[in-house]
């Protein structure tokens, strides 16, 4: 806010800027001319100008495109050719190759049995 008190300050024309004390008013959150005016090109060429001044220069550039963007109706959007038009066609997908293997035995378990002896100790 500094930056644009001191350009309605310091520069003696209002032509070069557009700007008034009253457009900088904090209270006045909804006036859209307001922004307009402090989003001027006259203003970012100020601001661009000194380099004490480029952080507030890119939030008001900022400030412009989004106004570019959503509300400025002059601007025109323009549509590019989608570049994926065609439907994809059906390819088979290379498969990996397997090595051929040797053909696997089923694996068989011999049933384990278990005995038991009893040993009796006579005294």
């Amino acid at each position: 806010m500094f930056h644009l008190e001191n350009i309605v300050k310091t520069y003696n024309s209002k032509f070069d800027h557009a700007l008034v004390m009253s457009d900088l008013n904090p209270s006045d959150r909804q006036n859209y001319r307001s922004c307009e005016k402090v989003s001027s090109d006259e203003v970012l060429a100020i601001l661009e100008s000194n380099d004490d001044t480029y952080a507030t220069f890119l939030y008001i550039k900022l400030l412009r495109y989004i106004i570019d963007a959503f509300i400025n109706k002059a601007v025109i959007i323009t549509t590019t050719k989608p570049t994926a038009t065609k439907k994809p066609t059906a390819t088979k997908k290379p498969t990996a190759t397997k090595k051929p293997t040797a053909a696997k035995k089923p694996r068989t378990t011999k049933p384990t049995t278990t005995t038991t002896t009893e040993t009796t100790s006579s005294k």
